[in-house]
């Protein structure tokens, strides 16, 4: 009795043990993955500040060809793109707090940069179209290139300064050097912008658009498309997808169905005078206009 005591006794201890050992197994395993996950998103984190500077530097071509142009009254016919975000916008909070001080305060400095870029990128594209013959958004528009060149060397400087120092950021952060290589920036940018201004003047939009590969000439020296008719559709040359429901007084009145970038758009209907849409050019496709169609019928059931 004595023997099959002891062995119940050392089975449950045996028991115990199996399964404590496995329940540390388990906690250690999951540490680790959650170590291994915040070390992966870290070096993820890094990797897109690292890659970001090339496409700000494409940017800052297309800000130049439309500062440029802008300063000759007349719009580029591209713009700049939206800098990838998708490591921060989806992960940063998970691994904020595994970040020192340093750390946060130069992402935190870099990506506020970065997000208010895209955001003045979304206007400068919705805006840009709309500007032809209407002075008052045309100067609206030149405020915001202006901002967005300056934002634009500012995030460049301070990924620099991030890279340079990441294992001592402390020195960036906690220091005036910062401060006074912004304040020198914004004296460049000053300088910068008026040569940009004197050598469109100097050299003309053909000369801009031919160096910006905007093509040779000016929208306005192409000649003009006919009149749109009500019920037909049509996009300009931006790219926006519009169908007409009037035209009155030398006043068109559209539906606008998408955007350049092909986002549908909510407040649908625009008014422009006629002489502004000289370059509207007729959709021909039979299915293309039948999903535009659709598209009006939604809208006009949304109202």
């Amino acid at each position: 009795m004595m023997a099959i005591s002891s062995n119940k006794t050392t089975e449950t201890i045996l028991g115990i043990a199996i399964a404590v050992v496995s329940f540390l197994a388990g906690q250690v395993w999951s540490l680790l993955k959650t170590l291994y996950r915040e070390r992966k998103l870290k070096r993820a984190l890094q990797t897109e500040i690292e890659e970001a500077p090339p496409c700000i530097l494409r940017n800052l071509e297309a800000l130049k060809c439309m500062i440029q142009l802008s300063c000759l009254y007349e719009l580029a016919n591209y713009g700049p793109v939206s800098i990838p975000v998708h490591v921060h916008a989806e992960h940063f909070p998970e691994i904020n707090l595994k970040l020192t001080k340093a750390e946060r305060t130069s992402i935190n400095a870099i990506y506020h940069l970065i997000y208010q870029l895209n955001a003045d990128f979304k206007k400068i594209t919705e805006l840009g179209p709309t500007c032809g013959n209407d002075p008052l958004k045309l100067r609206q528009l030149m405020m915001m290139l202006d901002t967005a060149y300056r934002n634009s060397y500012h995030v460049l400087l301070l990924i620099r300064l991030h890279l340079d120092h990441i294992e001592d950021l402390e020195h960036i952060t906690t220091t005036n050097e910062t401060d006074g290589l912004i304040h020198s920036l914004r004296a460049q940018n000053d300088a910068e912008l008026l040569k940009l201004g004197a050598e469109a003047k100097k050299e003309g939009s053909a000369a801009i658009r031919q160096k910006y590969q905007d093509g040779a000439v000016s929208v306005a020296e192409i000649a003009s498309t006919p009149p749109p008719q009500p019920g037909h559709f049509y996009f300009d040359v931006s790219g926006t997808k519009y169908k007409c429901i009037e035209v009155r007084n030398d006043i068109v009145t559209w539906f606008q169905l998408e955007s350049q970038l092909g986002a549908l758009t909510v407040d649908a209907v625009v008014q422009q005078p006629i002489a502004s849409v000289r370059h509207c050019y007729e959709i021909t496709d039979s299915d293309e206009k039948s999903r535009l169609e659709r598209r009006c019928a939604q809208l006009e059931n949304e109202d």
